[in-house]
């Protein structure tokens, strides 16, 4: 009998390991604890980051726009940190400027030394984010001259071979001034806007801007900006025009009124030869326009011109007559009469103050002139003393009207210290006092257009080349880009040559545009190694742009502390020069940008 065997049921004894998973648990939860205090410190770190790297962006871009005035840079740049609660020496707060005016070039660098930390405390010290950031600011092209004036200088025998130039809204584009005459024939360039019926797409309500920069007012001197023949007087492109003094006047009746002056009554001569001649020419008709000068004190906006608070205001009537009859020592010729509110002879083919600033008011910085045939200050007097509250809303309100007037006034100007006084008796010696002897005096001050010019040459210049434009360092690795307007009349009409001279530093190599128009385009001009154009003719050219694009080199460098360095200089080569001409210049790229 077989037996069998119920198996053997053995039990298995559970393991105790609870003590194991909850020892393990503990061992893993600090560290889990500070991976989670970690990532909520970093995140917190983060956006304390994102706040300084924004505030250093926006305090660089506020601050570089003031250079070179390091003084002003520097406390915009506070300024704009405060705002954002950022505070040098505050919470652990450090703020670093760096400026190089070479390049200018604006670093802010923002440091927090005392960074919040929740958790990570437990295993680091200290945390410190610091974020930086660099700016740059390109000015607007400065065109004209590192000298205290613009166009001729006729008492002092200086002579760049053009005067300046502006024009009625009712004259025609195509002779010459691009940015201030309305009209245009539909066959030349940028002739197909409407503007309450003028058709000039150029054409700039505002005028003409330039600019008298201040690097360092002279203590007890007053600035005077002045402009020679600052009023529209007929006497024709070659001042041949019968409405000038005769030879026999001039030796006669006007030898004794004016004996007084270094150059007698011959500055009244007629010819293009004498350096007195700007030629106003009533180009387009005979209703010639007047010519409204203001000047503007220094302020924060540089890119914009026409907000700066205005201190001098100045309309002068045009004249279409004998000037002989306005220059005889009489009672009625003494007395003042025009817009302007002056006597004839205090400012016909003299230097006129337009601004007196007083030593106590002048400030460092760009004094802009505002020239405009399309506003009117009749019914305001003329102020040519600074005046600090003169009122903006009156001398803008008062150029609505829009004149439109014909004519080409031409003139020169100049900025000087020392108070230019006016002519106040006509047999008493009517000449400023430093006439030809050598007093004037220009330390420290320069005169540029700015970005365009209109300029009107009749003359050989006794200079074989004049000042354009000016490029310091910071535009490294862009591009100047010039544009000429209408530069084929020069001789005539027959063939011309412009040489573009560049700053030493940049090897010449320049591309030139013809640029497209109604007509279709046209091959550009002739161009040589040298930045030389030729064969710009009447029949291809008269009334169209041509553009020059010059490359900057990525080293290029000049010393901005030298104010003649850093200019790119044209020369006009012709032998019958008559024409006036537009000039434009601005570099590729935005003027204000963050570089780092």
């Amino acid at each position: 009998m077989t037996r069998s065997r119920q198996p053997t049921r053995r039990t298995r004894r559970r393991r105790r390991d609870g003590g194991y998973v909850i020892a393990l648990t503990a061992l893993l939860l600090l560290p889990l604890v500070g991976f989670t205090g970690f990532a909520v410190d970093l995140g917190a770190w983060m956006a304390r980051a994102a706040k300084l790297q924004a505030s250093a962006d926006a305090a660089a871009l506020a601050g570089v726009v003031y250079l070179p005035d390091e003084d002003e840079a520097i406390a915009a740049v506070n300024q704009t940190l405060a705002r954002n609660g950022i505070t040098a020496g505050a919470d652990g707060l450090s703020v670093t400027i760096d400026i190089d005016n070479q390049r200018q070039t604006l670093s802010v660098t923002v440091t927090d030394g005392t960074v919040d930390q929740f958790f990570s405390s437990l295993f680091v010290d200290d945390v410190e984010v610091e974020r930086a950031s660099v700016a740059q600011f390109v000015e607007p092209v400065p065109m004209g001259s590192p000298e205290p004036y613009l166009g001729v200088d006729p008492e002092r025998g200086l002579n760049p071979g053009f005067v300046l130039n502006i024009a009625g809204r009712g004259t025609r584009k195509e002779n010459g001034d691009k940015r201030q005459a309305g009209l245009c024939n539909n066959s030349h360039a940028g002739c197909n806007g409407i503007f309450n019926g003028y058709n000039n797409v150029d054409y700039s309500n505002n005028g003409y801007f330039f600019t008298v920069r201040v690097d360092n007012p002279i203590p007890g001197q007053d600035l005077s900006i002045e402009i020679f023949n600052p009023a529209f007087v007929q006497v024709n492109d070659f001042c041949t025009q019968n409405t000038l003094p005769t030879d026999n006047q001039i030796n006669n009746e006007l030898r004794n009124v004016y004996a007084g002056d270094p150059y007698g009554a011959t500055r009244y001569q007629r010819g293009r030869d004498s350096l007195f001649c700007t030629g106003d020419h009533r180009i387009g008709g005979d209703a010639i326009v007047p010519t409204t000068y203001i000047v503007r004190a220094p302020d924060d906006t540089p890119f914009d011109n026409s907000d700066n608070p205005p201190i001098c205001t100045i309309t002068f009537s045009p004249y279409n007559e004998q000037t002989y009859g306005l220059l005889v020592d009489t009672e009625v010729n003494r007395a003042p009469r025009g817009m302007e509110n002056v006597p004839f002879y205090q400012h016909f083919r003299r230097w006129f103050p337009i601004c007196n600033v007083p030593s106590a008011q002048v400030q460092a910085g760009d004094y802009v002139v505002q020239m405009r045939t399309n506003a009117n200050l009749t019914n305001t007097p003329s102020v040519t003393t600074a005046t600090p509250n003169l009122n903006t809303g009156t001398v803008e309100q008062l150029a609505n009207p829009l004149p439109t007037g014909m004519g080409h006034n031409r003139f020169n100007m100049r900025a000087s210290w020392g108070r230019a006084p006016q002519v106040t008796a006509m047999a008493d010696n009517p000449v400023r006092p430093e006439t030809g002897t050598g007093a004037y005096d220009g330390t420290g001050l320069s005169i540029n257009a700015q970005g365009h010019f209109a300029i009107y040459q009749q003359q050989l210049a006794t200079q074989g080349s004049f000042y354009l434009a000016r490029v310091p360092p910071a535009n490294a690795g862009r591009s100047l880009v010039l544009t000429f307007w209408d530069i084929a009349d020069v001789a005539g009409g027959t063939v011309s040559e412009v040489e573009i001279i560049p700053p030493p530093g940049i090897t010449p190599d320049c591309t030139f545009l013809r640029v497209t128009d109604a007509l279709g385009p046209h091959p550009a001009p002739t161009a040589n190694f040298d930045c030389t154009i030729t064969g710009m003719t009447n029949a291809l050219y008269n009334g169209r742009d041509v553009v020059a694009r010059i490359p900057i080199p990525l080293n290029y460098t000049c010393n901005v502390a030298d104010p003649f360095d850093c200019w790119f200089r044209i020369a006009v080569r012709s032998d019958n020069p008559n024409d006036t001409t537009t000039w434009s210049a601005s570099m590729q790229g935005d003027p204000v940008r963050l570089i780092d």
